[in-house]
């Protein structure tokens, strides 16, 4: 039960070390964060290393990959904090699980991090896609690719192959005290990647501040949610799928059944609702929304995979026109998508969900 608190220890050692060292104030620290931690508030008594590093040191946080699925919403909300820091985000172990993957656009690291001994185990076939899908997201956002486990020739070939600018392993050097000295890096790592979060938006209020708003009945809405639902089941890929209500009592057991399919298919899917979880069954994950949550009154269908991307949201409209009962946006722009998307995986908290 103390997972979290060692690992705040580990990381102040790890900072206090690196403040201490006195190196070049361009060189970058790369500190691991389990995200089993990332609920634990950081102890009273390692907040002063915490600060100084802060400020005196130039940061790259390296989140795991073990456990990204369960984790979610913390992994956005500890990217947002690392940046409003100024420190960088890194993924670590992309490839070893779908989730790493999927979730790339929505935590959108400086860095990623490709373990040539996790591709070495995947056949061909997998190795290529991760290769493909990691080099295609730095492609497009300017992030850029770091190969670890090079150790001989032919591994940073490989790595070159596969798209890296950076590398890591026993070829460069093993594990030993920090050095005296340094000179100046050439090319530090770049902290491209910038986005920020507004917890009080919604799915809606992100998707209608720019999009074109709309009105229909649940019909409507119904077919256009198992058009997205096909999608998922139709492609190869493994996306993020998460899903809110506006009611619970709109999660019938059709719903739950057709849900069920998409898990089968999809890297994450989460539904969320105020008072949501006790209907949520099997494999399915579900998040409570507090009750006076703006986004539990909204109704909200949001598919992010490395080929596809498309959201629906709605909320409920009182006007008096008849069979038009909600207003809704649905866009397949892929950089709102994400933003919908970011609006609601920032709900989603370990002390929210209900995992299987």
């Amino acid at each position: 039960g103390l997972l979290g608190e060692l690992d705040w220890a580990c990381r102040a050692a790890a900072l206090g070390a690196a403040r201490r060292s006195a190196l070049h104030p361009s060189l970058t620290w790369m500190v691991n964060v389990d995200p089993a931690s990332l609920h634990q508030p950081c102890p009273t008594d390692l907040r002063p290393v915490i600060s100084a590093a802060k400020t005196r040191l130039r940061v790259l946080t390296e989140l795991t990959a073990r456990g990204a699925g369960e984790r979610p919403g913390e992994l956005l909300q500890a990217t947002a904090d690392a940046r409003q820091s100024f420190w960088g985000v890194a993924l670590d172990d992309v490839g070893r699980a779908p989730e790493p993957l999927a979730l790339l656009p929505f935590l959108q690291p400086d860095v990623v991090k490709l373990d040539l001994g996790l591709l070495r185990n995947r056949s061909a076939i997998e190795a290529a896609s991760v290769a493909n899908a990691v080099r295609a997201y730095a492609e497009a956002t300017g992030a850029v690719i770091l190969a670890e486990g090079i150790e001989g020739g032919d591994d940073l070939e490989w790595a070159r192959d596969l798209g890296a600018t950076y590398g890591q392993g026993f070829h460069y050097g093993h594990p030993g005290p920090l050095p005296e000295g340094l000179a100046p890096p050439r090319h530090p790592f770049p902290f491209s990647q910038r986005f920020e979060i507004d917890p009080s938006l919604t799915p809606f209020q992100t998707l209608s501040a720019s999009r074109p708003i709309r009105r229909a009945g649940r019909r409507r809405l119904t077919a256009i949610s198992r058009q997205l639902e096909a999608q998922v089941l139709a492609s190869g890929d493994a996306p993020v799928v998460l899903t809110s209500f506006e009611r619970p009592g709109a999660y019938t057991p059709e719903v739950q059944q057709r849900l069920e399919l998409v898990t089968s298919r999809a890297a994450i899917t989460i539904v969320a609702g105020a008072g949501i979880a006790d209907r949520v069954q099997g494999p399915v994950s579900a998040a409570d929304l507090a009750v006076d949550d703006p986004a539990g009154r909204e109704w909200a269908v949001v598919v992010v995979g490395p080929n596809f991307a498309a959201a629906l949201a709605a909320t409920r409209y009182d006007g008096a026109l008849p069979g038009l009962t909600y207003d809704y946006v649905l866009t397949y722009d892929r950089p709102a998508v994400i933003s919908a998307g970011r609006a609601l995986l920032q709900r989603v908290t370990r002390s929210e969900r209900r995992s299987p």
